[in-house]
């Protein structure tokens, strides 16, 4: 079982950290571009089963407040990026495997790649994502564990699958992944959540 289960956290840090740095474009001399990670998002990382499985936190939230973009590095390339975190309240919690006991009403931090400094400017995927002003349903894992986002001292979360971890929730009853253009009944979404 354990196995398995490290099999597929590997997995799922492939397909993340393959997805985040075949969008990347960095201004400054050390630039990370796509060719120094090959492939690109596997249709898998698109399902909906894929999304619950590998989400350790599927939580409902609203962004309360967007932070400065900072300066940092990217484990794994061990270069240099940029990133935004964004403040978002729990509304409702689906699933939390994390150890960490995430309730309604806790201030929790996601933290994407993309924004600009006044040393870097980085495009990537997921850059706005977390601008929506309504609820969305979040699919997490701690920063810390994809080791694809910079990590600093204070507890983070990052999405799974870049844009297929997050989903606007819209007045007509569906869920929508706009970066990609996805519409699916909320109902269908909240049924796949394991």
């Amino acid at each position: 079982m354990k196995i398995k289960k490290l099999s597929i956290f590997l997995m799922c840090v492939a397909v993340i950290s393959v997805s985040v740095f075949s969008f990347i474009t960095l201004t400054n001399k050390n630039k990370v571009t796509p060719g120094q990670v090959e492939g690109l998002y596997v249709s898998e990382a698109q399902t909906l089963e894929w999304f619950s499985n590998t989400s350790d936190l599927i939580i409902k939230a609203k962004a309360e407040k967007k932070l400065t973009a900072q300066d940092g590095i990217i484990p794994l390339v061990n270069k240099e990026t940029v990133y935004t975190d964004t403040v978002v309240k729990v509304i409702e919690v689906y699933k939390d495997i994390t150890g960490k006991s995430v309730s309604v009403g806790d201030l929790i931090t996601i933290r994407v790649l993309g924004g600009k400094t006044a040393k870097l400017e980085n495009k990537s995927d997921t850059d706005g994502i977390m601008d929506f002003s309504g609820e969305m349903i979040l699919g997490l894992a701690e920063t810390s564990k994809l080791k694809i986002i910079p990590v600093g001292t204070e507890l983070t979360y990052s999405l799974v699958g870049g844009v297929h971890g997050a989903f606007n929730i819209n007045a007509d009853g569906t869920a929508e992944r706009t970066k990609i253009g996805e519409k699916i009944q909320l109902k269908d979404l909240l049924d796949k959540i394991k």
